[in-house]
Protein backbone atom coordinates (compact mmCIF):
# COMPACT_ATOMS: atom_id res chain seq x y z
CA UNK A 1 0.00 0.00 0.00
CA UNK A 2 2.82 2.39 0.87
CA UNK A 3 4.48 1.83 -2.50
CA UNK A 4 1.26 2.65 -4.38
CA UNK A 5 0.71 5.84 -2.37
CA UNK A 6 4.30 7.03 -2.75
CA UNK A 7 4.32 6.32 -6.48
CA UNK A 8 1.10 8.29 -6.93
CA UNK A 9 2.52 11.23 -4.97
CA UNK A 10 5.73 11.15 -7.02
CA UNK A 11 3.63 11.21 -10.20
CA UNK A 12 1.49 14.10 -8.91
CA UNK A 13 4.68 16.07 -8.23
CA UNK A 14 6.06 15.17 -11.70
CA UNK A 15 9.15 13.58 -10.15
CA UNK A 16 9.03 10.17 -11.89
CA UNK A 17 12.47 10.77 -13.40
CA UNK A 18 14.02 11.13 -9.94
CA UNK A 19 12.58 8.22 -7.97
CA UNK A 20 12.11 4.49 -8.32
CA UNK A 21 10.06 2.81 -5.62
CA UNK A 22 10.05 -0.87 -4.74
CA UNK A 23 8.47 -2.97 -2.02
CA UNK A 24 9.82 -6.05 -0.27
CA UNK A 25 9.09 -7.74 3.02
CA UNK A 26 11.15 -9.50 5.63
CA UNK A 27 8.73 -12.43 5.73
CA UNK A 28 7.10 -12.09 2.32
CA UNK A 29 6.62 -15.03 0.01
CA UNK A 30 7.70 -14.17 -3.52
CA UNK A 31 5.02 -13.83 -6.18
CA UNK A 32 1.83 -13.46 -4.15
CA UNK A 33 -0.83 -10.92 -5.09
CA UNK A 34 -1.88 -8.19 -2.69
CA UNK A 35 -4.55 -9.17 -0.20
CA UNK A 36 -8.15 -8.72 -1.29
CA UNK A 37 -8.61 -6.18 1.54
CA UNK A 38 -5.67 -4.06 0.35
CA UNK A 39 -6.93 -4.19 -3.22
CA UNK A 40 -10.44 -3.15 -2.12
CA UNK A 41 -9.32 -0.33 0.18
CA UNK A 42 -7.01 1.14 -2.44
CA UNK A 43 -9.49 0.67 -5.30
CA UNK A 44 -11.90 2.91 -3.38
CA UNK A 45 -9.12 5.55 -3.40
CA UNK A 46 -8.49 5.02 -7.16
CA UNK A 47 -5.30 2.99 -6.78
CA UNK A 48 -4.74 -0.27 -8.63
CA UNK A 49 -2.92 -3.04 -6.79
CA UNK A 50 -3.89 -5.70 -9.30
CA UNK A 51 -0.33 -5.77 -10.63
CA UNK A 52 1.37 -6.17 -7.25
CA UNK A 53 3.53 -9.23 -6.63
CA UNK A 54 5.13 -9.72 -3.22
CA UNK A 55 8.83 -10.26 -2.82
CA UNK A 56 11.18 -10.98 0.00
CA UNK A 57 13.95 -8.54 0.86
CA UNK A 58 17.37 -9.71 -0.24
CA UNK A 59 20.92 -8.44 -0.53
CA UNK A 60 20.41 -7.33 -4.13
CA UNK A 61 17.51 -5.07 -3.13
CA UNK A 62 19.45 -3.78 -0.12
CA UNK A 63 22.41 -2.87 -2.34
CA UNK A 64 20.16 -1.26 -4.97
CA UNK A 65 18.24 1.01 -2.58
CA UNK A 66 19.39 4.51 -1.68
CA UNK A 67 16.95 4.50 1.23
CA UNK A 68 15.06 1.66 2.91
CA UNK A 69 11.90 2.45 4.84
CA UNK A 70 10.38 0.00 7.29
CA UNK A 71 6.81 0.12 8.54
CA UNK A 72 7.64 -0.89 12.12
CA UNK A 73 10.44 -0.52 14.63
CA UNK A 74 10.66 -4.32 14.89
CA UNK A 75 11.21 -4.55 11.13
CA UNK A 76 13.83 -1.81 11.43
CA UNK A 77 15.73 -3.81 14.05
CA UNK A 78 15.38 -7.10 12.18
CA UNK A 79 16.57 -5.56 8.92
CA UNK A 80 19.63 -4.08 10.61
CA UNK A 81 20.34 -7.45 12.18
CA UNK A 82 20.37 -9.05 8.75
CA UNK A 83 22.08 -6.20 6.86
CA UNK A 84 24.13 -4.11 9.32
CA UNK A 85 26.06 -2.42 6.50
CA UNK A 86 22.80 -0.70 5.44
CA UNK A 87 22.49 1.13 8.78
CA UNK A 88 22.80 4.64 7.32
CA UNK A 89 20.09 3.95 4.75
CA UNK A 90 17.41 2.32 6.91
CA UNK A 91 14.64 4.39 8.54
CA UNK A 92 11.18 3.76 9.88
CA UNK A 93 8.23 5.35 8.08
CA UNK A 94 7.03 6.95 11.31
CA UNK A 95 10.44 8.55 11.87
CA UNK A 96 10.60 10.12 8.42
CA UNK A 97 6.91 10.98 8.26
CA UNK A 98 6.92 12.44 11.79
CA UNK A 99 3.97 10.34 12.92
CA UNK A 100 3.06 10.12 16.62
CA UNK A 101 2.85 6.31 16.42
CA UNK A 102 6.15 4.43 16.23
CA UNK A 103 4.68 1.79 13.92
CA UNK A 104 2.39 1.75 10.93
CA UNK A 105 -0.33 -0.76 11.72
CA UNK A 106 0.21 -4.13 10.02
CA UNK A 107 -3.30 -4.97 8.82
CA UNK A 108 -2.57 -8.43 7.43
CA UNK A 109 -5.26 -10.90 8.49
CA UNK A 110 -7.20 -8.31 10.50
CA UNK A 111 -9.98 -7.38 8.07
CA UNK A 112 -10.80 -4.38 5.95
CA UNK A 113 -11.14 -1.93 8.85
CA UNK A 114 -7.49 -2.51 9.79
CA UNK A 115 -6.50 -1.80 6.18
CA UNK A 116 -8.43 1.48 6.36
CA UNK A 117 -6.51 2.46 9.49
CA UNK A 118 -3.20 1.64 7.81
CA UNK A 119 -4.20 3.58 4.71
CA UNK A 120 -4.99 6.65 6.83
CA UNK A 121 -1.63 6.42 8.62
CA UNK A 122 0.19 6.18 5.30
CA UNK A 123 -1.80 9.03 3.75
CA UNK A 124 -1.11 11.21 6.79
CA UNK A 125 2.63 10.66 6.64
CA UNK A 126 3.29 10.44 2.92
CA UNK A 127 3.62 14.20 2.23
CA UNK A 128 6.26 14.53 4.98
CA UNK A 129 8.07 11.46 3.69
CA UNK A 130 8.14 12.98 0.20
CA UNK A 131 9.50 16.25 1.59
CA UNK A 132 12.25 14.28 3.33
CA UNK A 133 13.13 12.51 0.08
CA UNK A 134 13.22 15.79 -1.80
CA UNK A 135 15.52 17.33 0.82
CA UNK A 136 18.00 14.45 0.59
CA UNK A 137 18.39 14.79 -3.20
Amino acid sequence: MAKALLEKLIKQKSKQDFYEVDSAGLFAVDGLSASSEAIAVLRYENYDLGFHQSKSINEQIINWADIIITMTEAHYEQLLGLYPAAKNRVFSFSELADLPESDVTDPYGQGQEAYQITLQQLKQGMPRLFTYLENMR
